[in-house]
């Protein structure tokens, strides 16, 4: 199934803005989603220093307990995107063109585990809505095609892990092959499904805390939290408070970088839609 969807690009000329949130209480009132990231080329040199020092070593092995499947991320310095599912859209793509450029080893970690949604989380419906970038026309507007490849009725509240496609494959199999397809690199490589490790909380309000502290010294993180619009209340009532735990815990920050271009002014639109060349293996695939 197939719709069409016209989305005005950002202004290339103008970074988003952050605005305070209104709503923070006292004790997180001096800090702003904004004071979450560092440049990646200071990030990977601030990485460098820490992982350099004895004391945050002991706290990091003390207080971040990994499963074994995570574990690798002791052994060098990586750079972490977090995704239910390993996919190529475009931030997937900027993710390992950044690790590249900087000498750092990738590691997407997947939940497996996690439910299936179709509202609420924009990058878990686009697993089974995918958008796919076809151009952007003169006035600056991105055409994009959807093309649906779940049952949501049929799949909605199961596990990410059991969901199949309309044509009977793993999502994450065919999610998999097509990054494969994508950008020619295995899987099995640069992917860790984290269910296990995730497992072992309640909820992301308990998980949090512990994913942002694996940013002390042992990873960076690729990641962007809005304060604006439904994403805001995940930024306020679980990054922040977890985020704020964490500083206080280690007297650093986690080293964490904006899902975005190096350092460019650019179109953050187009982070969340499929490139062109999907559709094209979408289509040999018969799902177009």
């Amino acid at each position: 199934m197939l719709l069409f969807h016209v989305r005005q690009a950002m202004n290339k000329n103008v970074a988003p803005r952050l605005p305070k949130l209104s709503n923070m209480n006292d004790k997180n009132s001096d800090v702003l989603p904004s004071d979450f990231y560092t440049p990646l080329a200071d990030a990977v040199v601030e990485l460098e220093r820490r992982r350099k020092s004895p004391t945050l070593l002991q706290m990091a092995r003390e207080k971040v307990k990994l499963t074994p499947e995570l574990e690798v991320l002791n052994e060098k310095p990586h750079l972490v995107m977090f995704r239910q599912i390993l996919t190529p859209i475009t931030e997937t793509i900027v993710f390992f063109d950044l690790a590249k450029k900087y000498n750092l080893t990738p590691l997407v970690i997947e939940y497996l585990e996690d439910k299936f949604v179709s509202t609420g989380n924009t990058f878990k419906r686009c697993l089974g809505k995918m958008p796919i970038h076809q151009f952007t026309d003169k006035n600056n507007f991105d055409v994009i095609k959807y093309c649906t490849v779940v049952d949501f009725n049929s799949h909605v509240g199961h596990t990410l892990g059991s969901v199949a496609t309309n044509k009977g494959e793993s999502l994450k199999d065919f999610h998999h092959d097509l990054f494969f397809k994508t950008l020619d690199i295995k899987p099995i490589v640069i992917s860790r499904d984290g269910s296990t490790w995730f497992k072992q909380y309640e909820s992301s309000h308990e998980y949090y805390q512990s994913f942002l502290n694996i940013f002390i010294r042992d990873a960076i993180l690729f990641e962007t939290f809005y304060d604006h619009g439904s994403a805001s209340d995940f930024t306020y009532n679980t990054v922040l408070p977890a985020y704020t735990a964490s500083v206080d815990s280690f007297q650093h920050k986690p080293l964490i970088v904006r899902a975005t271009y190096d350092n460019d002014i650019k179109d953050y639109t187009i982070l969340d839609y499929y490139p062109t060349k999907v559709g094209e293996i979408l289509k040999e695939k018969g799902y177009i």
